[in-house]
C-alpha cells in the first residue's frame, strides 16, 4: 500500500473559490476512471490555526495498491491537458510555495491493529 499526503495553505479570501476549484478537479478525475484510479478515493481535511488566521491548511490522503498504481496516477495527472489546466488555476489560489507532498510505503502490516 502506498499513501500520499499533500498539504498546502489557502488564503481565507480564496476559500470559496478554492473549494469550488477542488470540486472541479475531482469531478474531472471521477469522470475519467480509465485514466485516474485509486484504491480508495481522496480524503480531505482542513484546519484554521486560530480565529485570526489569514489562511486555511488543507491536507489530502490518497491510497494506492502499489508503487505502479501510484506512478500511473502521477503520470496521468501530469499528461492530461484538462488536469494540467485545472492544476494551474488551483495553484493561483493557494499560498505560493506551500504545497508539499509525502509518499509513504507500508512495510509492517503485521503491526496493524484491526
Amino acid at each position: 500500500m502506498i499513501l500520499e499526503f499533500g498539504r498546502w495553505q489557502v488564503p481565507i479570501e480564496n476559500s470559496d473559490k478554492h473549494r469550488k476549484m477542488m470540486r472541479e478537479i475531482y469531478a474531472n478525475i471521477r469522470s475519467n476512471p480509465e485514466k485516474f484510479s485509486y484504491v480508495r478515493s481522496s480524503r480531505f481535511y482542513t484546519i484554521k490555526s486560530n480565529e485570526r488566521s489569514r489562511f486555511e491548511i488543507w491536507i489530502y490522503l490518497d491510497e494506492y495498491q502499489d508503487q505502479d498504481s501510484h506512478d500511473r496516477m502521477s503520470k496521468a495527472l501530469t499528461e492530461d491537458k484538462r488536469a494540467a489546466d485545472l492544476r494551474a488555476r488551483w495553484e493561483a489560489l493557494i499560498v505560493p510555495g506551500s504545497f508539499k507532498v509525502e509518499v509513504w510505503t507500508d512495510f509492517a502490516p503485521e503491526l496493524w491493529l484491526e
